[in-house]
């Protein structure tokens, strides 16, 4: 369990690294804590502000996805790394769907939908996300 989450108002973002009840947390550098779990093992990573060294609009988009055609989708999925047949898998959608979304060939129907499957893909949220995908389709 893979994730991302950003705070517009503190600046901070929080990379969680796999599931885990919080214990407790380390501040490494002024702005820089690792939090973790009962048996010391780190769980999520957190930057208390992020305003100099992160591209805050980029981050933005990654956790708050604006889908209106198939060049947002395209570039949501290559921000992060991902395939069309890795997106495709992890939204169980056809890869093909996936690719004529992006050539404007066919009609996003429901695109608040889609921007909150794919808000959901880089969140803390029990489902597989984007690490267990990319590991599952690695290992097929």
């Amino acid at each position: 369990m893979i994730g991302i989450s950003y705070d517009k108002e503190t600046h901070g973002v929080l990379i969680r690294l796999r599931p885990g009840r919080y214990e407790t947390s380390e501040e490494i550098t002024p702005g820089f804590v690792i939090d973790f779990d009962a048996r010391g093992e780190p769980i999520a990573i957190e930057f208390e502000d992020v305003r100099g060294f992160m591209n805050e609009a980029n981050l933005e988009r990654i956790v708050r996805p604006r889908i209106r055609k198939g060049a947002d989708l395209r570039a949501f999925r290559e921000r992060l790394g991902l395939t069309q047949d890795t997106l495709a898998d992890m939204l169980q959608l056809p890869r093909n769907t996936i690719a004529r979304w992006e050539r404007d060939e066919m009609e996003i129907e429901k695109p608040r939908l889609l921007e909150l499957a794919l808000a959901a893909l880089t969140s803390q949220s029990e489902e597989p996300t984007l690490a267990t995908a990319a590991k599952t389709k690695k290992e097929r």
